[in-house]
């Protein structure tokens, strides 16, 4: 008998077993995929409280909406005190001190405000768009001193 004739049965043999697997009582089988749909305008349930999700801006929405024009008030700013000497000068503006080229510290969604130069008595302040602003030293009147009794008495 032909050597390669023995062959051929045992080749044919193993190719067939491994193409079909035999199935193994107790194993899973899916028999339907699940799946989530959400709405667009619905919020995911996995984000935090209070997410939502932003809608694309175009560019024609860009385009209409418009920063309005901050106008800075000399109200806002009390100038105390200014050193002025051979160092850099020093100003004090609402209870804190800057020298120039500083910004000024603010509350909530003030605008970013610069103070570009100290002189004698002013001091120029620079918003973000370029506005500029001079405020004037304020100082509290000094006012006549109370003369106590005993003190300037002439019959003493």
């Amino acid at each position: 008998m032909n050597a390669s004739h023995l062959w051929l049965p045992l080749i044919l043999f193993t190719t067939a077993s491994a193409l079909a697997e035999p199935k193994v009582p107790g194993t899973y089988e899916l028999k339907k995929r699940s799946f989530f749909a959400l709405a667009d305008a619905e919020r995911p349930p996995l984000w935090p409280i209070g997410w939502v999700k932003r809608q694309p801006v175009t560019a024609q929405a860009a385009a209409v909406v418009v920063a309005p024009k901050i106008v800075l008030d000399p109200k806002n700013y009390l100038l105390t005190s200014i050193l002025l000497g051979s160092s850099s000068p020093l100003a004090v503006i609402n209870g804190r001190s800057y020298t120039e080229g500083e910004y000024l510290k603010a509350k909530g969604t003030a605008p970013r405000v610069q103070l570009m130069r100290i002189g004698d008595g002013t001091a120029e302040l620079r918003c973000v768009d370029g506005q500029t602003l001079n405020i004037v030293l304020r100082r509290p009147e000094v006012g006549m001193k109370k003369v106590e009794d005993g003190i300037l008495n002439e019959d003493r």
